[in-house]
């Protein structure tokens, strides 16, 4: 998991909701800001709906390969807050994909949407 400090407060998704810019993925919505000039890192955090899986368990693994692989990804260029959530037309998709698929199936299958969407972000920044 990322440090304390490069994670987002609540206070910081609700500013980022409302004037954030907006880039859209296969799968997930990406709302961005740039971080304070005093801040030498980036922040971010993840937002998986409801819509996707009712079970918390299911909700935090998918959070958990989100950061794990940002990790890997090492840092972007620049110092941004990045907020992302689940595509509400994409919902229902990979609701459908999590109650077929056997579990390690499901973790590939979304390590390769998310590594697709982050690779997306990090083109268009």
């Amino acid at each position: 998991m990322l440090p304390k400090h490069q994670k987002l407060t609540g206070k910081e998704i609700n500013y980022m909701l409302k004037r954030g810019k907006r880039y859209y993925g296969e799968y997930l919505i990406f709302r961005v800001i740039p971080q304070y000039s005093s801040n030498k890192f980036s922040q971010r955090a993840f937002q998986i709906s409801l819509k996707v899986e009712k079970r918390a368990s299911m909700r935090n693994e998918l959070k958990r390969i989100c950061f794990s692989i940002i990790q890997e990804q090492g840092e972007w260029k620049k110092h941004i807050k990045v907020f992302a959530s689940v595509n509400k037309k994409k919902a229902e998709e990979l609701k459908e994909l999590i109650a077929t698929q056997p579990k390690k199936t499901i973790i590939n299958q979304r390590k390769s949407f998310v590594k697709r969407d982050l690779k997306f972000l990090s083109w268009k920044l």
